[in-house]
């Protein structure tokens, strides 16, 4: 699991797709990716939220991906970047837009040189 404090005073938290649905359905309908866990069929259930800490409203967060095991940190920018998990999301990079306060995360496979798992992001400063 991945807990995030933005610069925008939004909580991120996401966690595994594989361990089965959560308490929250995923919004809005007919928004449900497909679920290699569970032979690829939709799954429906939110695994990432945002939560407002100034007015305690949240919301679901799109993610297409296994992102267990991953690691994250902000971008200069404020945007939220996840690298690697597990299963599907080993060579992943998700990234989740500060600026925007609807924003899904957007996901890219297979683009990473090696598999992500378990390791540690870090600012290497110049």
């Amino acid at each position: 699991m991945q807990f995030q404090l933005m610069a925008n005073n939004q909580a991120v938290w996401f966690d595994t797709t594989s361990l089965g649905p959560s308490a929250r359905e995923l919004g809005p309908p007919g928004n449900c990716p497909l679920s290699p866990e569970m032979n690829n069929k939709p799954d429906c259930y939110a695994h990432a939220i945002a939560y407002d800490i100034e007015t305690g409203q949240s919301r679901t967060i799109y993610m297409d991906g296994e992102p267990w095991c991953s690691s994250g940190h902000l971008w200069p920018n404020g945007d939220l970047v996840a690298t690697g998990g597990t299963r599907g999301g080993y060579k992943s990079v998700r990234m989740l837009s500060l600026n925007d306060p609807k924003a899904n995360f957007v996901e890219k496979k297979n683009v990473l040189a090696d598999n992500r798992w378990h390791y540690i992001s870090f600012l290497v400063e110049k």
